[in-house]
């Protein structure tokens, strides 16, 4: 379940972040999977929860994408999931193959929202990857327009994986589009991503750093400490200016990040060492005097 996210005027949004684990093909099981984690979504009383790219078919289906057969039943099972919200308090966003009615490559990489048994919203991925083991030009048409839906009176924009890592250019593969700044023009308060991408090192500093451009600006103030292996560390701010907590394991701004968020963090650490704390003012303007306690155990 993720931590509730909190914006400037104090309101919260608790986000269920169910990242299940799709088999390509096995729609059936997939289906399962989602019902499963928008039971638990309701449960914790979520308003919203965000499954992986392409839930219901599973990523990546490849040539079987062409059999007819195949895109039907991906199709058929949405429906499904549409039906599943009806009596669900929570906005549920799933992953899904959509046909392309129009020039170029047959099929899209969708995101639907539905809530409350209609769907609010849809969107294509824009950016599809073309390199490594991706091969996603090869069946999508990219997309063109954002999804902006509101959860709890929150602006919240759709993306989809590589629509956040318009960062290719010191390959050579450079996108022409970038959906991220295209919702940082709008204004929306927060953006939620379906992502089905490999693990690589040092992703989660890349990530941040890509992501959040907007926290440039904002004074960090940077703490060290000592942990032992499995100590709880439990970490309170309380600030008026909006912020963001990272916590490093190893060297500050290139180690591991164990978590970030913007209110108070209760983690574990995992190893025995060094930790560093950054508080950083979520963008120009915000910064002051906060007082924070840092409690071991």
């Amino acid at each position: 379940m993720g931590r509730p996210v909190r914006n400037i005027a104090g309101t919260r949004v608790k986000v269920c972040l169910a990242q299940i684990n799709t088999t390509p093909g096995d729609f059936e099981g997939n289906l399962q999977r989602i019902r499963t984690g928008v039971d638990a979504a309701t449960a914790g009383g979520a308003h919203l929860v965000v499954f992986p790219e392409l839930t219901i078919p599973g990523y990546l289906t490849q040539d079987l994408i062409y059999h007819p057969a195949y895109v039907a039943r991906n199709l058929a099972v949405l429906d499904e999931v549409k039906a599943m919200t009806i009596d669900t308090p929570c906005a549920v966003v799933v992953g899904f193959i959509d046909h392309n009615p129009g020039p170029g490559k047959p099929f899209r990489n969708c995101a639907a929202v539905f809530r409350g048994g209609d769907e609010v919203a849809r969107y294509s991925k824009h950016l599809l990857p073309f390199y490594d083991v991706f091969d996603e030009l090869r069946y999508f048409e990219p997309g063109t327009e954002l999804a902006v839906i509101d959860v709890a009176g929150e602006r919240v924009g759709i993306v989809i994986c590589e629509d956040l890592w318009n960062d290719k250019g010191s390959d050579g593969y450079d996108y022409a589009a970038n959906p991220m700044q295209r919702y940082r023009d709008q204004g929306v308060d927060c953006v939620v991503s379906l992502n089905s991408s490999p693990y690589s090192t040092d992703k989660p500093v890349d990530r941040i750093r890509r992501i959040a451009p907007t926290s440039v600006g904002g004074p960090d103030v940077v703490y060290s400490f000592q942990a032992a292996t499995g100590q709880s560390i439990n970490i309170e701010v309380n600030a008026e200016f909006d912020r963001l907590i990272y916590v490093f394991m190893g060297e500050c701004g290139l180690g591991a990040i164990l978590s970030c968020a913007n209110e108070d963090l209760f983690i574990q650490a995992q190893a025995g060492g060094e930790y560093w704390l950054v508080i950083d003012g979520a963008g120009p303007g915000q910064w002051g005097s906060y007082d924070l306690t840092v409690t071991l155990q």
